[in-house]
């Protein structure tokens, strides 16, 4: 499923497809090889790396993503497994964009925030399209020692488009200050987002589907 967005990512991403399951375990293989090369010393962090790869793809594809992205690199020399997935939803009408942009948006926001007390959800206008960002932070169960999970959903709305899309960026918190920089990050990816036409969409599906 090919998307309208066109956006911006920063650094060094992976395109994960989404289905089958094959071509995932396949794509997840091929990072691994191309990140740890083929050292049996390195034989572990390419497991490692393969297993957070077609788990993170299979979440997103349960969740309905239409497209799915996996950052290999975004500053040099300070990896951070940040992925990104691209969805459809599908909204009643009183939050569809037949009110415009703004107000879709700032229904939106409204929603969000009475979903989650602590989520912290801001709402803006750029170019031909209104933006509600959903920023969320996912604490492990006690017990579990992995590092909380920093969530960002962005709701985009465009003033001439019959389809509300969601780009959804999470990442671990692994080291302090680092939600900050992060957020920095995704925000301006989004400020890149433009509208491609029918037959970029069909252009960029067949190029995708010719790729790893």
């Amino acid at each position: 499923m090919q998307t309208p967005l066109k956006f911006l990512l920063p650094g060094r991403w992976w395109r994960v497809p989404l289905s089958p399951p094959e071509a995932v375990r396949k794509s997840a293989a091929a990072l691994a090889q191309e990140v740890f090369g083929r050292s049996d010393q390195l034989a572990t962090l390419r497991a490692e790396l393969r297993e957070q790869v077609t788990t993170s793809a299979s979440q997103a594809e349960r969740a309905g993503a239409a497209d799915f992205y996996f950052a290999r690199e975004i500053v040099p020399g300070a990896p951070v497994p940040m992925v990104l997935g691209v969805y459809r939803p599908e909204l009643p009408p009183r939050l569809s964009q037949r009110a415009g942009s703004t107000a879709a948006a700032d229904s939106l926001a409204a929603m969000l925030a009475s979903l989650d007390e602590d989520a912290k959800v801001t709402c803006w206008t750029q170019a031909d399209m209104s933006v509600a960002r959903d920023v969320r932070l996912l604490r492990p169960a006690q017990g579990d020692e992995q590092p909380p999970l920093l969530r960002a959903d962005y709701w985009i709305v465009g003033s001439a488009q019959p389809q509300t899309y969601v780009m959804s960026f999470s990442a671990p918190m692994t080291w302090p200050g680092l939600g900050e920089a992060l957020l920095d990050l995704t925000d301006a990816v989004v400020a890149t987002v433009e509208w491609a036409n029918e037959s970029q969409v069909r252009t960029e599906g067949r190029r995708r589907g010719a790729a790893r």
